[in-house]
């Protein structure tokens, strides 16, 4: 895709509550233009359907719709975008791990972990919101990046202390 790491945006939408309304497809894309950088967007196909059921076109704008694609592929787009834009709790999660700032497009989350931690920001279909946000990660990503040194789901070691704890009491 001839993308440059850290100069694109990569976003995903599929759920009814978002993309089922026109109006709120429409204020989604209207939303990103503030990015001012390249928009990825693997589609989904509900919401393919959607944009052309409501003839709202994507065209001359800067998000670039791409076919859905596998796993592997989307750990790359996620860990070399600058921002995550989704309404995906899954892909919440995967931006952690990637240490990429996200967007969530929901009211809520359930990785209030990484919204409390500050690396994750809770904007719904808010236009306002979305641009704040987007704007606020731009102007402070080194910051922003540094709070992944945190993790607050643990340190990776657990197996081994339920192993150990299982050893102290088998005898």
């Amino acid at each position: 895709m001839n993308l440059t790491k850290k100069e694109y945006v990569i976003l995903t939408t599929h759920r009814a509550e978002n993309v089922d309304d026109p109006v709120k497809l429409k204020k989604l894309f209207r939303a990103m233009q503030i990015a001012e950088m390249p928009i990825i967007f693997p589609i989904h196909p509900r919401t393919k359907n959607r944009l052309n059921e409501t003839g709202i076109s994507l065209n001359d704008t800067n998000i670039h719709t791409i076919d859905p694609v596998g796993y592997i592929e989307m750990l790359s787009l996620i860990k070399n975008a600058k921002i995550v834009i989704t309404d995906s709790g899954g892909l919440q999660k995967e931006a952690f791990w990637s240490k990429t700032p996200c967007i969530t497009i929901r009211e809520q989350t359930e990785w209030i972990e990484t919204v409390n931690l500050g690396v994750n920001f809770i904007a719904g279909l808010d236009e306002t919101k979305i641009n704040q946000a987007i704007k606020y990660i731009q102007d402070n990503y080194v910051e922003i990046k540094s709070r992944f040194r945190s993790n607050p789901f643990g340190d990776g070691n657990a197996s081994k202390r339920i192993i150990e704890i299982l050893k102290e009491n088998a005898s």
